[in-house]
């Protein structure tokens, strides 16, 4: 399946996210020294079974930083209100600050 890209609006924030897949989300979060990107061989391999999601932080890829107050966590909580299409909880996989709050 083709990946889909797609940005999800929070506040004033405009977080770019890929997803491609059917099936239980996994949300790639990605290191604080890189963007979604550095999730593209786990993404691809893993597309066939699960509806998987990467996207980019604020600050970090294509998702730009914006000068309010945010939670990282409301902004997962965004996206996969937005596109997982499942009500099964969510896998999330991450590394360094791949998840801080």
């Amino acid at each position: 399946m083709q990946p889909g890209t797609e940005i999800v609006a929070r506040g004033t924030a405009q977080i770019a996210v890929e997803w491609t897949g059917n099936g239980r989300p996994i949300v790639f979060l990605h290191a604080n020294v890189a963007d979604r990107r550095m999730w593209r061989h786990q993404f691809d391999t893993l597309s066939d079974s699960y509806r998987v999601f990467a996207f980019d932080r604020r600050g970090f890829g294509e998702t730009s930083m914006v000068d309010k107050p945010y939670s990282q966590t409301e902004d997962l909580f965004a996206v996969l209100d937005q596109l997982a299409e499942s009500e099964e909880a969510a896998i999330l996989v991450g590394c360094s600050r791949g998840f801080s709050n």
